[in-house]
This record gives structure tokens, C-alpha cells and sequence, in this order.
């Protein structure tokens, strides 16, 4: 008992310690990364901004990083560019004052949160404005939105105050290298105007942060929050799997109508039908269906739909119509004759002269018994 015990505890120690263990089914590590900034502290004026850019290197794994700041004094706003990145890439950060930020010096928290959260801090130190420098900017739209594949503009206006006219330079850092800005002029003096134009291309939809720099004696930003939306109108496509099918009459088949969005917003989308022949039926599930799902098509066949080829019209309707075609060929039902001395039992179908009839009491058929002759046993199908 003694000798099992001791053995029961070698293995146990054996496989906590990995040596038993079967690389296939190690679990993977948790991802994991370092962060750091290009510069950890910055001095500007009140109403400035300072800047620097978040970096990050892979550990163990990739995972994507949502930034974010904390320890943030009165009248600083922090901007990143972008605010979600990964491990191994980065972002531009921007520390803007105002005037009611009083001077001093304020350590931020730069934190990032994935499925470990890391922190790495900026040192901001914050000196009065001197007047004799002084200007401020402002942008005539701070949150513009701009249809993917055009562009949009806003200005920026700049106040010298009291303060001589001075050159500006203005620059801007985007979110996403899918967003086009260009500035006319690079370059204004002091109480002029520059136009930004954006122009997002081949990005996804949603909201970017672009942040506009105006560098002269001192440095000013103004950030805009870009929503990208698709101005096309809304559409979908349609596609039926299998667009045909051949049955039987009496019998069913199904087809299943895959919707898509093609642009514009995601929409309810309802189903019909037309063109169906005189004894089929053709239903759609669910309906009104998303059009990035499916609609469940059940065509049902009756036993009395003559042979032939049949192209039913399936339409969806949401803002706006598409049909798909699905072309149902019926094998005509073999009614076989009329015959005496055999057995019919209950819903057989037979045919006389021309005329088919359904049994409607079992029975052995005789001479003399044909259907038109013997109505308590069949009737006209």
C-alpha cells in the first residue's frame, strides 16, 4: 500500500511538472506584449498640446489592444490615432491643454487593455501661455461624416488674439492609412483659415480620430472624430442553392435563397412568389428574413399538376426587389387502368374511360363493378 501511495505521488509530481505531459495538448500561453511611448514627457503651454506615440512588441501570441488614459487633470483631453490597435502596433497620441489646465506637472497613465492590461506613463508638465505667442484653433465641423469613396471638408480657423501674426504650419495623423487628408494651405498666418479635405477610401465603416496639428511660436491641435458611412443605397443580392429541381407529382423539394449585402445598411428583406401552377404552393421561412441570412424555400407539388417544366419567380422585397428563378420540372403520376378481380384499398386512383377515380371503400373489384357503375366505392378524383 505504502510502495502505490508513493508511486500515486511520483506521477502526480511528474505531471505538474510538464514531464508527463503531451505537447499536444499543452494550452497555448495568453497572449501577452510590452508597451512603451517614443517619449515619456512632454512640456507645453496652456491651451497646447504635447505628443508622442504608444508602441508595442509581441510576447507570446497577438491580441487586439483598446487604449485609453488615466490619471487625466482638469482641462486635458487625450486623443489616440487609433484608439484600438494590436500587439506589435501603435498609436499617436496627443495631449491637449486649455487654458483652465493650471500649470504644474501631472503623471498620465497610458493604459492598454486586452486580455492583460499594461500601463506606461507620461510625464505632462503644463507652463502659463505667454501672450506675445499666443493663438488658438478651432474646426468649423469637429465631427464630419463622410461617405466611403468621397471626400469631405472642414476648416480650420485660427485667432492670433493679442498676440502678432505669426506663421502657421498645419499638419494632421490619422486613425487609418485608408483615410485621405490633404490641407490647403500647408501654411497660414496667424487669424487665417486652411481647408482640411478627407477623403476615406478602403476602410471599414464606423468612427476615426484624426488629429490636426498648428505649429508656429507654439504648438495648438484640434481633433475631429470622422464617422465613414456608405452613401450608396441600400442592396443586397440574391442566390438560390439549387435553382432547379425535378419531382414528382404528389411530392415536394426545397431550395434555400442565400441573401447578401452588397452596400449600404443591412435591411429586412420579405418574400413572395408568382408563376407557380395550379396546385403548387411555395412558402419562404422566415420572412421578413435579415439580408445577410437565408430564407427557406418548401415547394410543394400536388398529385393532380400535369407533367412539365415549370420556372417559378421568387422575389425579395426590402428597399428594393430582386428575383431569382427557380425552374420545378413535374413527372407526370402514372395513373394505371381500371382492372377487375384485384384489390383497391382506400385513396388508390384508377383509370376508365378517360376519367380517373380515388377508391373510397376497400374492396375487391368484380365485372360489371367499373367506377362510374359503383359510386358508394369511388369517386371522381
Amino acid at each position: 500500500m505504502k510502495r502505490l501511495v508513493r508511486l500515486c505521488a511520483v506521477v502526480l509530481a511528474a505531471v505538474m511538472a510538464g514531464s508527463l505531459a503531451d505537447p499536444a495538448l499543452a494550452i497555448p500561453p495568453e497572449p501577452d506584449y510590452t508597451v512603451a511611448l517614443t517619449e515619456t514627457s512632454g512640456t507645453t503651454d496652456q491651451g497646447g498640446v504635447a505628443s508622442t506615440t504608444f508602441t508595442s512588441t509581441v510576447i507570446t501570441g497577438g491580441t487586439s489592444i483598446a487604449l485609453s488614459a488615466s490619471g487625466v487633470p482638469e482641462g486635458v483631453t487625450v486623443t489616440f490615432a487609433p484608439e484600438y490597435t494590436y500587439s506589435g502596433g501603435g498609436s499617436a497620441v496627443a495631449i491637449t491643454t486649455s487654458r483652465s489646465t493650471p500649470p504644474g506637472t501631472y503623471p498620465i497613465g497610458i493604459d492598454a487593455r486586452a486580455g492583460k492590461s499594461h500601463s506606461v506613463t507620461y510625464t505632462l508638465t503644463v507652463v502659463p501661455a505667454d501672450p506675445a505667442n499666443d493663438f488658438t484653433v478651432a474646426l468649423s465641423d469637429p465631427a464630419p461624416t463622410v461617405d466611403r469613396g468621397t471626400s469631405g471638408t472642414v476648416t480650420l480657423t485660427s485667432a492670433a488674439g493679442g498676440a502678432a501674426p505669426q506663421s502657421v504650419a498645419l499638419s494632421a495623423v490619422v486613425a487609418h492609412q485608408g483615410i485621405g487628408v490633404s490641407i490647403a494651405p500647408a501654411t497660414i498666418t496667424s487669424g487665417e483659415s486652411g481647408v482640411i479635405t478627407l477623403s476615406p477610401a478602403n476602410l471599414p465603416f464606423g468612427s476615426y480620430n484624426v488629429i490636426v496639428y498648428a505649429s508656429g511660436a507654439v504648438r495648438r491641435a484640434a481633433a475631429l472624430r470622422l464617422t465613414v458611412r456608405d452613401g450608396r443605397p441600400d442592396d443586397f443580392s440574391v442566390r438560390l442553392l439549387p435553382a432547379a429541381a425535378t419531382v414528382d407529382a404528389g411530392q415536394g423539394s426545397s431550395t434555400t435563397a442565400l441573401l447578401q449585402t452588397t452596400q449600404g445598411r443591412r435591411q429586412r428583406v420579405t418574400f413572395s412568389s408568382s408563376g407557380a401552377p395550379e396546385g403548387v404552393t411555395v412558402t419562404g421561412w422566415p420572412s421578413p428574413a435579415d439580408s445577410d441570412a437565408y430564407v427557406a424555400v418548401r415547394v410543394v407539388v400536388g398529385q393532380k399538376v400535369p407533367g412539365g417544366t415549370y420556372p417559378i419567380t421568387l422575389a425579395f422585397t426590402g428597399s428594393v426587389t430582386h428575383t431569382a428563378t427557380y425552374t420545378l420540372t413535374v413527372r407526370p403520376r402514372v395513373i394505371p387502368a381500371w382492372k377487375p378481380n384485384y384489390v383497391y384499398f382506400i385513396g388508390d386512383l384508377a383509370g376508365y374511360d378517360g376519367v380517373v377515380y380515388r377508391c373510397t371503400y376497400q374492396h375487391t373489384s368484380m365485372p360489371g363493378w367499373e367506377p362510374p357503375r359503383m359510386p358508394s366505392l369511388w369517386t371522381v378524383w
